[in-house]
């Protein structure tokens, strides 16, 4: 048996009244009423705390009550997970546990979970909408930093033709392309977009001794294209519409992230391992066009004597291509391997 407060349905006026229960069946009576109701018929709302609890009656009427033993002792089958829940609550070492489970599924969720996620989605991103995006990003850097190429126009026409032999034999050959500008804000760099669209500036050629350098770098970098390490990084960061697309279904969504590529290329920089990766197709495909890994190992090394300020990110290229001795020891090692 319990008490509580009755209400009928019609009006906001509260009654009084004792339930009982037997065989299934609860009995609700009041001053001058008596209802009987199949306990089946009545929903009940989960335990919450010590909070009331409501009774839902087949009529349209309620009844509140603060006696949640005798509600769980009459509906015993009844919301058995937020019992659970209710119960948890109450035990100091439930509640720490959830709560180093619930960060620890954070964790997990940034860690690998949103890359895992990131990867898959950007292989599956159109090529129509990759190159719109490149396109896009490349506009808004012509209007920001990129400034027409100077180089001589022959110049220009023979590294784009050693590209393109070099390019010949790589999946997705035909949407490869180099494009030249100056930029003296950012100095020496290189990057690739989306799309296929590899970008030099003029300074960065300026650098360079001979084509196998500018071929090391180049292979690089379509080694990120070829991993989609942009696409990769930005979806990373922008999990709001990775997750949209996740839920959507609809990998074309992922192009509202073309506003972060320029500020991305400019001032963040690839992780370790997705360096790595570009660093080892790099020399994979030196090798296979033989020349040799090395072109890379003196890149690197050019920039070491040239810049002694290199290890700041305020440096343009290496901002976002942090060098390293172990990448320049790869490199070596992959020179000399057969």
């Amino acid at each position: 048996m319990f008490e509580g407060r009755y209400y009928n349905g019609r009006d906001a006026r509260a009654q009084r009244v004792e339930c009982v229960g037997a065989d299934a069946v609860l009995s609700i009576r009041g001053v001058d009423f008596a209802v009987q109701f199949a306990c089946d018929a009545i929903r009940v709302t989960p335990r919450l705390a010590r909070t009331f609890r409501t009774l839902f009656l087949p009529d349209g009427a309620q009844v509140q009550t603060d006696d949640n033993d005798a509600v769980d002792a009459l509906f015993p089958r009844r919301n058995r997970l937020e019992t659970l829940v209710e119960h948890l609550e109450r035990h100091a070492t439930a509640v720490a546990a959830s709560i180093v489970i619930s960060i620890a599924a954070l964790v997990f969720a940034f860690a690998w979970g949103v890359p895992w996620f990131a990867e898959r989605i950007a292989q599956r991103i159109p090529s129509e909408v990759e190159r719109k995006i490149g396109d896009q990003t490349l506009a808004t850097l012509r209007r920001t930093v990129l400034k027409p190429s100077k180089l001589p126009q022959d110049r220009r026409d023979a590294l784009r033709a050693r590209f393109a032999a070099f390019t010949r034999d790589i999946p997705g050959a035909g949407d490869y392309r180099l494009d030249f500008h100056a930029a003296s804000r950012i100095g020496p760099n290189a990057f690739a977009l989306p799309g296929g669209t590899i970008v030099f500036t003029d300074e960065m050629v300026q650098l360079l001794d001979n084509d196998d350098e500018f071929l090391a770098i180049a292979a690089h970098e379509i080694g990120h294209e070829q991993h989609r390490h942009l696409m990769r990084n930005v979806l990373q960061d922008s999990a709001v519409i990775l997750i949209a697309t996740l839920i959507s279904g609809d990998v074309s969504s992922a192009s509202a992230v073309v506003v972060s590529l320029p500020t991305f290329l400019l001032q963040s920089h690839y992780s370790r391992a997705f360096e790595s990766d570009a660093d080892e197709y790099a020399f994979a495909a030196l090798k296979a066009h033989d020349i040799s890994p090395q072109a890379f190992a003196e890149v690197m090394q050019k920039f070491i004597r040239k810049y002694p300020g290199l290890q700041s990110r305020s440096f343009a290229y290496f901002s976002s291509h942090p060098p390293t001795a172990e990448r320049i020891w790869r490199a070596t090692e992959a020179a000399n391997s057969p």
